[in-house]
């Protein structure tokens, strides 16, 4: 479901219409804490994410479960302020939890959370999984530069040629250039 409203929201902004952005969320060190803890604990720490997500989010956004401790989050007509400011706001809300499980003799347990942000522009040619590649490309950022915090992607410009139907065929012209590797023989 998500990725097919990602495709609507792309349909819409290859018209003009508004920015969209996408978050990827994923829970740091969580691999430790299912192994320190227990499945059963890791499994209410991805419920107590789902519950905050849920709580700060408008109800045209979608949250979703993407696998292990990753979620996405989809913000329609979101711009890449709005983003990076929602994505710091559930960041500083998770890092804020103290979570009274089960676990290391009933110490509370801190659950931080990295987060990459992708903001797409009206006119953009990006398909669904190359904007969830961006957003996925951010957050390895921002475990790669120390966890709990937001990293953004660096999107290419829009492209603004329409959308053609069929893939254009054009003749090279005497001005194409051909490269050749050295000892290789040129196709004829």
């Amino acid at each position: 479901y998500a990725v097919e409203m990602l495709d609507r929201l792309l349909g819409t902004l290859q018209r003009g219409r508004h920015a969209f952005s996408l978050l990827m969320l994923d829970i740091d060190h969580f691999k430790q804490i299912n192994d320190q803890c227990g499945h059963l604990v890791g499994d209410q720490a991805l419920q107590l994410l789902a519950d905050g997500l849920r709580a700060r989010l408008r109800a045209q956004d979608l949250a979703a479960r993407l696998g292990g401790e990753e979620f996405l989050v989809i913000l329609p007509d979101t711009s890449a302020t709005g983003a990076s400011q929602l994505a710091e706001t559930l960041r500083r809300s998770v890092e804020q939890l103290r979570l009274q499980l089960d676990c290391n003799g009933g110490c509370p347990l801190q659950m931080t959370v990295s987060i990459g942000v992708c903001t797409v522009q009206p006119g953009s040619r990006l398909r669904p999984l190359e904007v969830i590649d961006l957003a996925d490309q951010a957050l390895y950022r921002a475990k790669q530069n120390g966890r709990n915090r937001v990293e953004v992607s660096n999107l290419p410009a829009p492209d603004r040629t329409p959308v053609a139907t069929e893939p254009a065929v054009t003749a090279p012209s005497p001005d194409d250039a051909v490269a050749t590797v050295p000892g290789s023989v040129p196709d004829s």
